[in-house]
């Protein structure tokens, strides 16, 4: 049953949202290495743990951006959603709720039939969206599935 009202969001604008993964990545490595410095790893091995922590490093900057959902905006007309980026293209897409934190929800944005890319996730909080959010909370849950 599709009863939410229609409701048009930006999306793509997170200040986090480049640098969380890189950030989070980041954090791990750091603390694998220490723990594996304290636990007494001969220093070969902690140059070979270290050197896999840099290449997964580079593997999660390279592969963050593709993963996110550019900036444009996200709308529930009341019967589907839809992503307008910057080149004006509007695409059907589905959307489905990934994490619901009462104030913030993380959201898999997939195009209906694929345009070229595949599944996007973008981050929205309550404090950027203010007058969108209980809107947008009816369109989400309106629309997901368990």
């Amino acid at each position: 049953m599709h009863s939410a009202p229609p409701v048009l969001v930006p999306v793509g604008r997170s200040l986090w949202g480049g640098r969380l993964p890189l950030l989070a990545s980041g954090l791990m490595a750091v603390s694998v290495c220490l723990l594996a410095w304290h636990a007494g790893l001969a220093l070969s091995g902690l140059l070979v743990l270290m050197a896999v922590c840099t290449l997964c490093l580079w593997l999660v900057w390279q592969w963050a951006p593709r993963e996110r959902l550019p900036e444009g905006e996200l709308a529930w007309d009341g019967e589907a959603w839809w992503f307008c980026g910057h080149g004006g293209a509007r695409h059907a897409v589905d959307v489905e709720l990934q994490w619901d934190a009462g104030r913030a929800m993380l959201l898999r944005v997939s195009a209906t039939p694929r345009h070229g890319w595949l599944d996007r996730y973008t981050w929205l909080q309550a404090s950027r969206l203010p007058l969108q959010w209980h809107g947008l909370r009816c369109a989400v849950h309106a629309t997901h599935t368990f």
